[in-house]
């Protein structure tokens, strides 16, 4: 069980934070907070409640993948490589790094 607050205000979510430690404070669009939370429930649908991935006892998937692509310019070293994702710090949907695409980021 997890509280959340959303706040586009800054001084109230200092504020929230401050008065309430235990919760989980965030400065975001109430609109963006809702899209995570659907994005989100379509990932534990996808990977968490189905039977095709193994999960540990806390829920998490223990194999998630991250893809990443390399930049040499040699056909073998363009072979993808796979990371395996320890845990997941943060995450949030919408566009912080300012790049023009909305979507779910993970930290």
């Amino acid at each position: 069980f997890q509280k959340w607050s959303v706040d586009m205000n800054m001084a109230a979510c200092e504020s929230l934070k401050l008065n309430h430690p235990q919760t989980q404070v965030r400065n975001d669009a109430a609109g963006d907070f809702l899209l995570l939370l659907k994005e989100w429930y379509k990932l534990c649908k996808r990977y968490v409640f189905s039977n095709d991935k193994t999960t540990d006892t806390s829920g998490s998937v223990n194999s998630t993948r991250e893809t990443s692509e390399s930049s040499s310019s040699s056909a073998d070293d363009s072979e993808s490589e796979e990371y395996e994702v320890e845990k997941l710090v943060d995450i949030c949907y919408g566009d912080p790094d300012k790049t023009g695409n909305n979507g779910l980021k993970f930290k």
